[in-house]
């Protein structure tokens, strides 16, 4: 009977650890891709999504928590990305929205080769690496004290539209004494003096 009483008053326990157990796993695991209609022909989904972006192309964008140059745009995202972890979200990368209103529709006539399929699986492939770029950056520098060493930047700078795309070949920080190269990071976005890293990847 006591046995029993104690097993009554543990179930609710367990119960609750498990759901939040399971709401970790949930809000921490990778996107996933919606197969597309297999009545839709690609090459035809692809010509009308390329119309769609063309279509979008600004000459004018606010972007938010915008760095004031390319440098303190990669260090803002570093030193938020140290403090605060794993997160959906962070304030100094550029989210779903900007990757998808921004970024896409600028890149539609490049040789960037997710310009050359859906918007569906752009945006999939985009997500997919930034969380795995991002959570391999975190095993280096969550939690820890660094200084910037130096940012590899490519002698050519990409402008398409009223967009700039720095591109970046390695990032080099100094963490307790030794260096340590964070390869991660490829792009930061400029635009009327707005500076937002813009592309984390593998």
């Amino acid at each position: 009977m006591k046995r029993d009483i104690i097993i009554s008053l543990l179930l609710p326990f367990l119960f609750f650890a498990h759901c939040k157990k399971e709401e970790k796993k949930k809000t921490n695991s990778l996107p996933t891709y919606k197969a597309p209609d297999p009545s839709i022909d690609e090459k035809e989904q692809i010509y009308k999504d390329k119309k769609q972006l063309r279509a979008e192309v600004k000459q004018d964008y606010k972007i938010t928590n915008a760095s004031s140059d390319r440098t303190k745009a990669v260090t803002d995202f570093l030193s938020e990305a140290a403090n605060k972890g794993e997160s959906k979200e962070y304030d100094h990368l550029f989210n779903d929205k900007e990757l998808r209103d921004i970024y896409l529709p600028n890149i539609t006539d490049t040789k960037v080769l997710i310009a050359n399929t859906t918007i569906a699986k752009a945006m999939y492939i985009l997500k997919l690496r930034k969380q795995i770029g991002v959570n391999k950056m975190l095993q280096t520098i969550y939690g820890k004290k660094f200084k910037l060493k130096e940012i590899l930047w490519r002698r050519d700078i990409r402008e398409v539209n009223a967009i700039k795309f720095h591109i970046i070949d390695g990032v080099l920080l100094e963490i307790d004494g030794k260096t340590f190269e964070l390869e991660a990071m490829k792009a930061v976005l400029e635009h009327e003096g707005q500076f937002k890293l813009c592309i984390v990847g593998t």
